[in-house]
């Protein structure tokens, strides 16, 4: 097993889904998983620009929040 978790990833998170977990709708079934997710976010800083900017573009994170510069 390898923990690939870094410690910038829920300010990135935060800075990228927390106001679309916002809009999820109570009759949503993912509704109690995004206010849990809300709850935890609620307590943490967004990435700032500059942050974003120094995360390496070879790192994993870049794959879901672009900037990736490894191709196949």
């Amino acid at each position: 097993m390898f923990n690939s978790a870094l410690h910038y990833e829920l300010a990135v998170l935060k800075r990228y889904a927390y106001e679309l977990l916002k809009e999820i709708p109570p009759e949503n079934p993912v509704y109690l998983s995004s206010r849990r997710l809300l709850k935890i976010l609620h307590y943490i800083l967004p990435a700032t620009d500059e942050a974003m900017r120094d995360i390496p573009p070879l790192s994993l994170l870049r794959e879901f929040i672009g900037g990736c510069t490894l191709y196949q």
